[in-house]
């Protein structure tokens, strides 16, 4: 066992199972070191895609990634937001960036979706949005955070607010916006559709789930409130 592999898999592992695997892709492990894994992308046909590497700084707690072979550019950006992550502005630094903010996050309950958001001005909540969904398409909690972008963006329409930073942990929830991923269901379809007619400017920001950000937990636990089908008033 190499010094930080633990680390290194447990990366592998989690981007695999959530974002590349769903897609028809599957990874092979060529070899470790202290600070780096070797990885090759295989598509269905158990084509190489590409080959790259992946290393984790323990100072700063991060991964990045460099590429040996890459087949094609869409794969070489679909790997670099899988892998790399998406570094924040301080926490003390967000109500100067941002005046409003929001955070969101979806959960799956026992065959029930819900869904949960926090919005805040100047870096106070002023609004916490949580909700049930009768269905999920598949798709579980993935579904209740897809909507609650859409009732964040709602809130904004109401009250006037032309800009907000939307903080995430499940990269689709950009990409499906961006349409730079493929919509394959009735929900990924309906969200790329209603983005696309979405005028609020929103900046993306991906956080890591259950990290500790008070925000970001508050939101999944109104994602699970949703779920269980308890109502939530009041900021």
């Amino acid at each position: 066992m190499f010094k930080h592999q633990k680390e290194l898999e447990k990366k592998i592992n989690l981007e695999y199972n959530d974002q590349l695997k769903e897609r028809g892709f599957s990874l092979k492990t060529v070899l470790f070191r202290d600070y780096m894994a070797k990885l090759d992308l295989l598509d269905e046909n158990n084509t190489l895609c590409s080959r790259f590497n992946l290393y984790y700084s323990p100072k700063r707690k991060s991964f990045t990634i460099t590429f040996e072979k890459v087949i094609d550019e869409k794969i070489k950006n679909l790997l670099t937001n899988v892998f790399a992550e998406t570094k924040l502005p301080k926490d003390s630094d967000n109500a100067l960036d941002f005046e409003y903010q929001a955070y969101v996050d979806g959960s799956y309950i026992n065959s029930n979706t819900g869904y949960g958001a926090v919005i805040l001005k100047l870096g106070i909540p002023i609004k916490k949005i949580s909700g049930h969904m009768d269905a999920s398409d598949g798709l579980r909690q993935v579904t209740g955070e897809l909507q609650a972008v859409q009732e964040v963006l709602k809130y904004c329409r109401e009250n006037n607010i032309q800009e907000i930073a939307l903080f995430y942990d499940y990269t689709g929830i950009k990409e499906w916006a961006e349409d730079t991923w493929k919509a394959n269901n009735d929900v990924t379809k309906a969200y790329k559709a209603y983005m696309k007619k979405n005028t609020i400017k929103v900046h993306w920001f991906k956080i890591k789930a259950h990290s500790g950000n008070i925000f970001n937990e508050m939101a999944d636990i109104l994602a699970k409130k949703g779920a269980k089908g308890e109502t939530v008033s009041g900021v």
